[in-house]
């Protein structure tokens, strides 16, 4: 994150939102990761301990191919022949680890006691992905700027000095500042178009 000299990044916004649907996506690509680890165990007949499993959840189906071909009994024949002559079946396991490594490195995830789940360091990353902040000297006078316009103009709004109906056409006047719920906050979105020449990038 770049800023000017002497200035700071300021915390202007944090979409709560955007960081309770990455939990559950997280949550639901764990469940999935957990399901493969068993599928491999019980195609493999036998249990991993946690770096076994990260192994398995990082290179995926052909390691578990390689690690059940050491378990063959007629090492010159057809993978196949061997999977019939112990009476197996590979498609649970293949279809679950089919995308395991890119879904384990997604989130940072890790094994523990036998479980796939977000480490600190995910969960972490999915708290910073969903924050905003100033980038330059500019776009901290902005936010600065912007809280006490949305301040003031929260309070004309209370003692009904700004009429409802004005309020979209006022949005569009005040760049800074956007009409959200009952009152006005700081547009973050807008004020990171700032640039350090105090100029709007374009959104294009």
């Amino acid at each position: 994150m770049k800023t000017s000299k002497n200035d700071k990044p300021v915390l202007m916004f944090t979409d709560n939102a955007k960081i309770e649907t990455l939990y559950n996506s997280a949550t639901g690509i764990s469940d999935k990761l957990n399901h493969a680890l068993i599928e491999a165990e019980q195609l493999l007949s036998t249990s991993f301990n946690d770096d076994e499993a990260t192994e398995v959840l990082e290179k995926g189906f052909n390691h578990v191919m390689d690690l059940l071909r050491k378990q063959f009994q007629f090492p010159n024949a057809t993978d196949e022949f061997n999977l019939t002559s112990m009476g197996k079946s590979i498609d649970q396991a293949k279809k679950a680890l089919s995308a395991s490594g890119s879904n384990f490195n997604a989130y940072g995830f890790i094994v523990k006691d036998g479980k796939v789940i977000l480490s600190e360091e995910g969960k972490n990353e999915i708290q910073e992905s969903a924050k905003f902040y100033t980038e330059n000297h500019c776009q901290n006078e902005a936010f600065e700027l912007s809280k006490i316009l949305a301040r003031n103009l929260n309070l004309a709004l209370t003692k009904g000095l700004i009429e409802n109906g004005e309020t979209d056409r006022m949005n569009n006047m005040l760049k800074i500042v956007k009409r959200e719920g009952n009152g006005f906050t700081p547009n973050h979105t807008v004020i990171n178009r700032i640039t350090e020449n105090g100029q709007f990038r374009s959104m294009y």
